[in-house]
This record gives C-alpha cells, structure tokens and sequence, in this order.
C-alpha cells in the first residue's frame, strides 16, 4: 500500500530539508520518501510562495 504525505507534512519535510545541515538524502531517509519526490514538493512550494508573495505587493 501506499503512504501519502499530507500537505502539512510535505511542507514540513521541503522546511527541514531548507532549513537543517544535512544532506536531502538524509532527510529523505528519514522520512521514508525518495529524492525526487521532495525535489518536486520543494519547487511548488517555493513557486507557490513566489506567486502568492507577487500578490502581497
């Protein structure tokens, strides 16, 4: 079966993965996902950051 993440928890991992002094593998590990799926998480995260900041101003 399948694990899914939620969006709290995938904006949580993209967080720590930005924030902590560790490799993305590690952080990967950890939370049992692969690489490439937090890199894809990371980038909507950050685009969807940018558009809604473009907003603000």
């Amino acid at each position: 079966m399948r694990s899914r993440q939620s969006v709290e928890e995938k904006f949580e991992i993209v967080m720590e993965a930005l924030t902590e002094n560790t490799t993305q593998a590690e952080i990967c590990r950890r939370h049992g996902i692969f690489p490439p799926h937090s890199m894809k998480w990371e980038g909507r995260c950050l685009n969807t950051t940018e558009r809604e900041g473009s907003n603000l101003i």
